[in-house]
């Protein structure tokens, strides 16, 4: 078997910290060419951290930061997430393109570059972690029906890089956004409601219905959100999931 990549938690936290601010400093690094460069993202603090395939979670609280670089069509968008003990959980590095991009709707091609921390227990001096690696062919698709609200579809097919049990995974998930709902003289809501369907050869097969639902109240410069995932049929069956935390758009 494939021992896997070990590494030091604090090296893995440089490197990405190191990486992340390399990104958010690119605009005024980067030489134009009549197309602006820009960059958003957010940072959230999350109590049960949940993966962007959200039958799974970290289990414990996380930070979760992502950038995304755009200039035209092409974006790259790298997400780093730990522990709150400072711990490494992921690290993806998300580049696509923008095949078709109209005023009602948007097709995008992407990849993932993915690494997984999987701790390992503590040696004779300092725990350990194995990297594990993964890549991603990424379909997503909005739709705009009307202002503030968005019929989103995403296909994404892993493959593995290393001799693990782990061969493929599919996660397929449909998702109707809702923005924008007033909720009092100066609050508003956003609400993401999901249908997904996941099968990978840990062997884990499922479907799954969630929900995020973001609370924004004005001149706030973060908003508050709270998640929940029910699965209605999963080989294994973990249960509901749910996570709560504070979110910081820039």
């Amino acid at each position: 078997m494939n021992p896997g990549v070990h590494v030091q938690p604090s090296l893995a936290l440089a490197a990405a910290l190191l990486s992340f601010g390399m990104l958010l400093n690119y605009p005024s690094m980067a030489q134009t060419d009549g197309q602006a460069v820009s960059v958003s993202g957010n940072i959230q603090v999350t109590q049960n951290g949940i993966s962007p395939v959200p039958a799974f979670s970290l289990g414990r609280p996380a930070l979760m930061a992502n950038a995304r670089v755009r200039k035209g069509r092409f974006y790259v968008q790298p997400e780093m997430n730990f522990g709150l003990d400072a711990r490494p959980w992921t690290i993806n590095l998300r580049p696509g393109f923008d095949v078709i991009r109209r005023q009602k709707y948007t097709i995008t091609l992407g990849a993932n570059l993915s690494l997984f921390f999987k701790r390992l227990g503590p040696n004779v001096l300092q725990q350990e972690y194995e990297v594990q690696r993964y890549s991603l062919f990424e379909l997503n698709t909005e739709f705009r029906l009307r202002e503030n609200r968005k019929l989103i579809f995403l296909y994404w097919h892993t493959t593995r890089n290393d001799q693990y049990k782990f061969h493929f995974g599919q996660f397929t998930m449909l998702t109707y956004e809702m923005k924008n709902l007033r909720l009092g003289k100066k609050g508003s809501l956003t609400i993401r409601a999901n249908a997904f369907y996941v099968n990978n050869q840990v062997p884990f097969v499922g479907f799954f219905l969630s929900h995020i639902t973001t609370y924004q109240r004005e001149r706030w410069k973060f908003n508050l959100f709270g998640q929940t995932v029910f699965p209605l049929r999963a080989e294994p069956n973990g249960g509901i999931l749910w996570n709560t935390g504070v979110n910081i758009p820039f």
